[in-house]
């Protein structure tokens, strides 16, 4: 005996609830939206007791709904700034080379963005760059040193024109940096100098070159 939705009157009933598909649908959504706390909490507690499953839905609606994941996580980013500094922070600690590799790509792909980001920083922050400079100028004079004229040239010549990180070709952004950098009391030579890309010399900041060489897989 066929039976049919109770509510439409059009399709087959499914279960016992005695509503077609499309009508359940409407009737969780409807009390979702009338429910939030308790549709948070029913949420919460079955993707705790389904977590391989909860992750799998998960990445399934990310990769379904893109454009309303990035919304949804801006939106939450904006909610909970401190929060999200928190996670961040933890996540770049455990994931180095991760968080390596993402900066280089992303430094790679948004050049004018990362330009437009430091110049809007430098701006709405003119009293951290001026210390900044007054600090690197007087360690620069301690630790002794200069750097000859041409010197650009002739390491771009001897790199043949590649990165001494990741050897790729420098481009014409290429940054000068000290290979032991001076805040760990590198002296300001032609000795200490090498050429880099500057999405690696951002990523190397004032890193040990040994170690920073190691974290990205060259050194063992």
């Amino acid at each position: 005996m066929i039976k049919f939705c109770k509510k439409c009157q059009l399709d087959t009933e499914y279960n016992n609830y005695g509503a077609c598909k499309s009508c359940k649908r409407a009737s969780d959504a409807k009390y979702r939206a009338a429910n939030p706390e308790k549709n948070l909490a029913k949420s919460l507690a079955w993707n705790k007791a389904n977590p391989e499953r909860a992750r799998a839905n998960q990445a399934a609606w990310r990769k379904a709904s893109p454009e309303k994941n990035r919304a949804s996580v801006a939106a939450w980013r904006k909610a909970n700034p401190e929060l999200y500094r928190q996670r961040m922070a933890k996540w770049r600690k455990a994931n180095p080379e991760k968080e390596m590799t993402y900066n280089q790509n992303w430094y790679a792909n948004n050049v004018e963005r990362k330009k437009e980001y430091s110049t809007a920083w430098a701006k709405a922050n003119p009293e951290a760059i001026r210390i900044y400079g007054q600090n690197r100028r007087a360690i620069k004079l301690a630790n002794g040193g200069t750097l000859s004229k041409g010197l650009s040239a002739k390491l771009f010549k001897l790199q043949q024109g590649r990165c001494a990180c990741c050897n790729k070709p420098l481009g014409d952004d290429f940054h000068l940096d000290h290979i032991i950098p001076i805040s760990r009391g590198g002296p300001n030579t032609d000795e200490n100098i090498q050429l880099l890309k500057s999405s690696c010399n951002h990523q190397k900041s004032a890193k040990d070159p040994i170690e920073f060489m190691q974290q990205k897989g060259f050194l063992l």
